[in-house]
């Protein structure tokens, strides 16, 4: 593919408000082959792959070429991002022969189904949720059991059937065919097997399976080799985004459909970031990889930092942006962290006008939630954006609902396929957006005839009578934002106290770090600062724990300290390596 100045001056002006691409981000855009990019903290990873994308369908367009795009990303919201980019860029969302989505739909849109209509003659798939965890399966298995054991007494039915609930399905690759496992070791497992397996199997062909069984019946669909060559031609063009949380059993069904000689594979992520307990590093052979690590975040006084905890993630910074010494603080007492935490952000909003002028968040960052509640004396809160995640997640089911009860006044019949058509409806996205900008700003006229208008494309296409702008929905909207408005925590310290774990992937102004209990942080902190050449087993879990927690803020991070264990050796080591070292009580 080739890319004109034309097209890169499109999507800059589109993109980056009139900011260019840098020499990495270019590169990257320009590379076409199956590798692993390691795009570091403020790298513009997103920017840089919906630049890509949108770059490819200009050109895929102007040649009239049939190559479609597969872009697999970790959460649906990052599907609206690229999304709303492309358009940004003028060249629409995602459409066919193209593909965006999460692993799972993609997995479930192109095998599960697929191989649930061939097999079980069944189109609907059914997922657990909060309220039907288990889809009550336990009450099938002994109905099922009844039908062949009247005898059985009910309690050993329901042993049984609790058995079969637990016993995981596996793929017998020898044989290639689905196969159970005896998973709670029982002693009469072989006696029984035949038949838990078949009722097993039968309760999954109605549809009712969980998210791990998307890669056990994908794996078992794509033992058909035509099947394998048919989404080889479809996509040659694959790109896995945050491929260090991707499911492992998934991203390996991907490596084995598309690490071939005519497709490109690539995965975009920072490994650096793996911070789910019970995960593992993902193992990268260093021929295979391309870094995107030039962060437009943060100066070099904060970059330097990150490559002595993680000397691998090899960060470059931009002269031109700046960021303070990181500081180690010193406290006494924990529970006056915070109070000083504030005063030195109100010291460096009234000595610095980029700081002052920065409106990202300033940040407390826990490793517990529990932590807020013994040292501050509050209940942690749940992160804002998942607050509005949560709400504006709300707000749509509520329209789903509305859209779908004015069509069922009429077509009667065919409930869940109609639901299924709005849910999939190319302009529920739009709706989920402006949801977006409604809890940003609340329900004014102007979103109110969006959202309407919205609504009414879907009406019109099943020939439903149009809504007006006075519709109750538009009340029961409002009175949802403005309770959520009305009820916003105004405890400053509260609103800053967020886990590590919450914040990955944000941006913050500065950011306080705390580890007041086992202290396993502390331990690598120190570990990285004083005794750097010394090699012991990594805990990579909490390393990189440490390394998202620093990598948040753009001016200044601030690590909480017991004074107790303030050193001379430390305090050198430290100053050696451009921190400032303060104490609590300069500034309470």
């Amino acid at each position: 593919m080739e890319f004109t100045n034309l097209d890169y001056k499109r999507i800059e002006d589109a993109l980056l408000n009139g900011l260019k691409l840098n020499k990495l981000q270019k590169e990257f855009i320009e590379l076409f082959e199956t590798k692993t990019i390691i795009a570091g903290p403020g790298t513009g990873k997103t920017t840089s792959l919906a630049a890509k994308i949108a770059l490819m369908l200009i050109d895929l367009n102007r040649n009239n070429k049939n190559e479609g795009i597969c872009i697999i990303t970790h959460t649906n919201v990052a599907v609206n991002e690229i999304n709303n980019a492309l358009q940004k860029a003028g060249v629409g969302k995602i459409k066919h022969p193209h593909f965006i989505g999460t692993i799972h739909e993609f997995f479930n849109k192109f095998c599960v189904l697929p191989l649930f209509k061939i097999a079980f003659k069944n189109n609907n798939l059914h997922f657990p949720d909060k309220n039907q965890p288990d889809h009550n399966n336990i009450d099938t298995y002994i109905s099922l059991l009844s039908r062949k054991y009247r005898w059985m007494d009910e309690g050993v039915k329901k042993s049984i059937a609790r058995r079969i609930d637990s016993s995981n399905l596996i793929i017998n690759t020898e044989e290639r065919r689905i196969d159970i496992e005896n998973t709670n070791n029982w002693d009469k497992f072989d006696k029984y097997k035949d038949d838990m397996l078949r009722f097993k199997i039968k309760r999954k062909s109605q549809g009712y399976i969980t998210h791990s069984d998307t890669f056990l019946f994908s794996e078992y669909f794509l033992f058909n080799k035509r099947m394998v060559e048919i989404l080889r031609n479809r996509f040659k063009y694959v790109f896995i985004d945050e491929f260090q949380d991707t499911n492992k059993h998934g991203e390996r069904l991907l490596d084995n459909l598309f690490k071939t000689d005519k497709n490109i594979i690539q995965k975009i992520g920072d490994p650096f970031q793996t911070i789910g307990f019970g995960e593992v590093m993902p193992e990268i052979k260093k021929d295979d990889i391309f870094r995107l690590n030039i962060s437009n975040r943060f100066g070099s006084a904060l970059g330097n930092q990150l490559n002595i905890i993680i000397p691998e993630a090899q960060i470059e910074t931009k002269e031109e942006i700046s960021s303070f010494n990181p500081i180690l603080l010193a406290y006494n007492n924990p529970e006056s962290v915070g109070l000083a935490y504030n005063r030195i952000i109100e010291k460096l909003s009234k000595e610095s006008l980029t700081f002052n002028s920065n409106k990202k968040r300033d940040s407390i960052l826990v490793l517990r939630k529990d932590t807020t509640k013994k040292y501050f004396n509050i209940e942690y809160k749940e992160d804002k954006k998942k607050k509005k995640d949560s709400i504006v997640s709300e707000l749509k089911k509520l329209i789903v609902k509305f859209i779908h009860k004015k069509i069922m006044e009429v077509e009667i019949d065919q409930t869940i396929e109609v639901r299924k058509w709005i849910l999939s409806h190319r302009n529920i996205p739009e709706i989920n957006s402006l949801l977006v900008d409604v809890l940003k700003n609340g329900l004014n006229d102007t979103l109110t005839i969006k959202i309407r208008d919205e609504i009414n494309c879907l009406l019109k296409e099943r020939a439903i009578t149009e809504i007006k702008r006075n519709n109750k929905l538009f009340k029961d909207i409002e009175e949802i934002v403005n309770k959520t408005l009305n009820t916003e925590d105004q405890n400053y310290i509260e609103n800053q106290i967020s886990t590590i774990h919450s914040v990955k992937g944000e941006t913050h102004r500065s950011v306080l770090l705390l580890d007041f209990e086992k202290k396993p942080l502390t331990k690598i902190l120190m570990n990285r600062y004083l005794s750097p050449d010394i090699e012991e087993d990594i805990d990579f879990i909490n390393r990189n724990l440490l390394y998202v927690a620093m990598s948040r803020p753009t001016h200044l991070f601030i690590y909480a300290i017991n004074e107790e264990e303030l050193t001379d050796e430390i305090k050198t080591k430290f100053i050696d390596q451009y921190w400032d070292i303060k104490y609590v009580q300069e500034f309470i």
